[in-house]
């Protein structure tokens, strides 16, 4: 039985990779391409990873939301089209294209698309503690 290659990494290469370059106008019209994009309000793809680092582009339609959640380690948010809004430690937070939040590790926030948008996030895992046992 073959081990079954996703179709990214097979036109991209893996995604841990010394150097590897994103065109974000590139990989939206091909995210919107996708017969997931269709059929759903929001999908996402994962561009980049490596050590702790997640490169993820999600599109989001209009009145999509992400419910509340949170990740370890800190976590930036760029609206690279349209108007999203998060919302975090009870205050809402409107982002246009362009414009970018970051947040600590372990900030519970959900977000919300205010317009159809896409958004990259970068996660970083949680740092791993220096300190003596």
């Amino acid at each position: 039985m073959s081990e079954r290659v996703p179709a990214y990494v097979r036109e991209h290469g893996p995604l841990e990779l010394p150097v590897r370059v994103l065109r974000f106008g590139n990989e939206i019209a091909r995210l919107r391409k996708e017969p997931g994009w269709q059929k759903s309000n929001r999908l996402a793809r994962t561009l980049a990873k490596e050590g702790g680092l997640s490169v993820v582009l999600s599109l989001m339609k209009a009145g999509a939301i992400v419910q509340e959640h949170h990740a370890e380690g800190p976590v930036t948010l760029q609206c690279l089209e349209g108007r999203m809004r998060l919302h975090t430690a009870g205050h809402p937070i409107d982002l246009l294209s362009g414009e970018m939040v970051v947040l600590d590790g372990k900030l519970p926030h959900r977000h919300e698309a205010l317009t159809d948008c896409a958004v990259l996030l970068l996660v970083s895992r949680a740092a791993e503690s220096t300190t003596p046992a």
